[in-house]
């Protein structure tokens, strides 16, 4: 498929082995270590720190096209890369003063961050954290908690956390709180957690946190009702759901090539289903890069609405051609483990990141109707 080479060839011309280590079999996409090592190697980690901070400071636009081109390769690293995205998006969101440093050392020095944020889920909020930050007699705050599935656990550098800071008048906690701090600290562990084999390399276990000490030098606190939190809400999940869309579309054209290669087009019933299933997930990246230029120039509510919008109709798109697509892998490749099989069923974990279409609908109308700004449940 010319497109896809196209960004194959522009993602090894950027990234030198990110694509043609992976399906040289040189990495293993199953294992987490052997991803993590990978971006490492590559020089992933820095690819959407602003050049300001040292970083390579892609546009939105490029970064669709590396993870196009990585979900091609590996499921398992577009993810990754997608949460360690979201990761430096919203420590980016700060002003410059109170990054600290953080992103210039992940950009320089090659490091992963995972995102330890509320999950959410079917009708729970994602700005309930999981976290619970506690102010102890010396002074520091003793994090406990854990956040599961939290994407790179056992295997990033620096640590992302959404946190419930106690506050001093009351035992209320201020919901919109986060720290940043690294991944050695003292009570900081891994439990197994993600079991299925799809997407498994992305090492999405439980990151647990037993009175891990940080100073208020590693905590921001946000008010809600700031231009500051919109920023927060805005650039990270909007740089998010941008690397989200490329890598499952991604994975979405491999398996459609894959199919083309081992001749299941041949007849023109066939050839006219991977067509469609092709064309479909095109125009979907297509209106990303349309909506991916504002992320660059004049993000705000509006582009957000519409990068959601193009996530959703993505999901929409990939559950839609997913049972033809199986049905041209044939009995076999169901019957065994494949990459081909392996590939299909990876393009439905899409619909399980969130923020979640049932759950944002009402929100995401209520601006379409009536211009006001949303927020997440």
């Amino acid at each position: 498929m010319k497109q896809l080479d196209n960004i194959r060839g522009f993602c090894e011309a950027e990234f030198p082995g990110s694509i043609s280590a992976i399906e040289s079999g040189e990495v293993n996409g199953a294992v987490p270590k052997d991803v993590a090592d990978h971006m490492r190697r590559t020089g992933l980690p820095g690819a959407l720190v602003p050049a300001s901070s040292g970083g390579r400071g892609l546009s939105a636009v490029q970064a669709l096209r590396i993870a196009v081109g990585l979900g091609s390769a590996s499921a398992s690293v577009a993810v990754a890369f997608a949460m360690h995205g979201f990761s430096v998006a919203t420590v980016a969101s700060l002003e410059e003063d109170e990054s600290r440093g953080t992103l210039k050392r992940v950009a320089t020095e090659n490091l992963l961050m995972c995102s330890a944020f509320s999950e959410g889920g079917h009708g729970q909020s994602l700005r309930q954290p999981s976290v619970a930050a506690v102010r102890s007699k010396d002074g520091y705050w003793l994090l406990n908690g854990s956040k599961k599935p939290c994407t790179l656990a056992e295997n990033c550098d620096i640590v992302t956390a959404g946190i419930g800071v106690e506050s001093s008048s009351s035992q209320a906690l201020h919901q919109l709180a986060f720290a940043v701090f690294d991944r050695d600290r003292d009570g900081i562990s891994s439990r197994p957690f993600w079991s299925n084999d799809v997407i498994q390399g992305a090492g999405s276990d439980e990151l647990v946190f037993n009175n891990v000490k940080v100073s208020d030098r590693d905590i921001y606190l946000i008010d809600s009702q700031t231009a500051k939190s919109d920023r927060l809400d805005i650039l990270g999940t909007a740089w998010f759901t941008l690397v989200l869309i490329g890598g499952y579309a991604g994975v979405a054209l491999a398996t459609i090539e894959q199919l083309y290669r081992l001749g299941r087009g041949k007849t023109e019933s066939r050839a006219a289903a991977l067509a469609a299933a092709a064309g479909d997930i095109e125009s979907v990246l297509l209106a990303s890069e349309t909506v991916s230029q504002s992320i660059d120039t004049r993000i705000g509510y509006d582009t957000l609405y519409s990068i959601l919008q193009t996530r959703y109709t993505l999901e929409r798109t990939l559950t839609r051609h997913r049972q033809e697509l199986e049905r041209l892998a044939g009995g076999s490749e169901f019957i065994r483990p494949s990459t081909l099989t392996t590939r299909t069923r990876s393009t439905q974990a899409l619909q399980f990141h969130p923020p979640f279409w049932r759950d944002q609908f009402s929100e995401i109308n209520r601006f379409r109707e009536e211009g006001k700004t949303f927020g997440f449940l």
